[in-house]
């Protein structure tokens, strides 16, 4: 327990000293973020990164939404994962309905562009889901559940790292590949 709270010392003393550096407080951060460098579950190395990116215009608009500043945050080639695997899925489903289609293939214009959509939609979502994350989930309140307890304290991806003061357990990386493959399931059969 002991090794546990030096460890988060150091972690918060590390964050700390790479807010001084980059001329920010806590009051400028996010309120998740803040709340996490406070609790010393952040590293300098994900603020340095959470800085780096807030200079953006594109990343810094992108930052404001929760799910991708835990995954950029997380994977500096998210984006890219995103936009090759929405590409590839565009241009792969357009070429099958050109296929299945032929002649009626302009006839059918938008049956093929509701198609191709909701294969744009469900690759950005087979990739965002199960994505790394860098986790900022605030606590889950007291009179929750047993289950909604140990949905909430499995990792985010069956491979995410633990932070600073935190580890999982084999059971709950399990859960987290049973929670999120639960979401891709949905995704799956809401896009047939």
């Amino acid at each position: 327990m002991v090794m546990v709270t030096v460890r988060k010392i150091r972690t918060w003393e590390e964050a700390m000293m790479v807010l001084a550096e980059g001329k920010q407080s806590l009051e400028s951060l996010p309120k998740d973020l803040a709340a996490a460098i406070q609790a010393g579950k952040i590293p300098g190395s994900v603020v340095s990164r959470f800085l780096e990116l807030e200079e953006s215009r594109f990343f810094g608009w992108l930052m404001q939404f929760g799910g991708f500043r835990e995954r950029l945050l997380a994977d500096d080639l998210f984006l890219a994962k995103v936009g090759m695997e929405c590409f590839v899925g565009m241009f792969t489903k357009t070429a099958a309905e050109y296929e299945r289609r032929r002649e009626n293939f302009f006839n059918e214009l938008e049956v093929v562009f509701a198609d191709v959509v909701m294969a744009i939609i469900a690759d950005f979502m087979l990739v965002y889901l199960p994505a790394p994350t860098v986790s900022l989930r605030s606590p889950l309140a007291r009179n929750a559940g047993t289950i909604a307890k140990f949905l909430h304290n499995c990792p985010d991806n069956a491979f995410q790292v633990a932070l600073a003061g935190t580890s999982y357990s084999v059971l709950q990386r399990l859960g987290a590949i049973a929670r999120n493959g639960a979401k891709l399931f949905a995704v799956g059969t809401a896009s047939l």
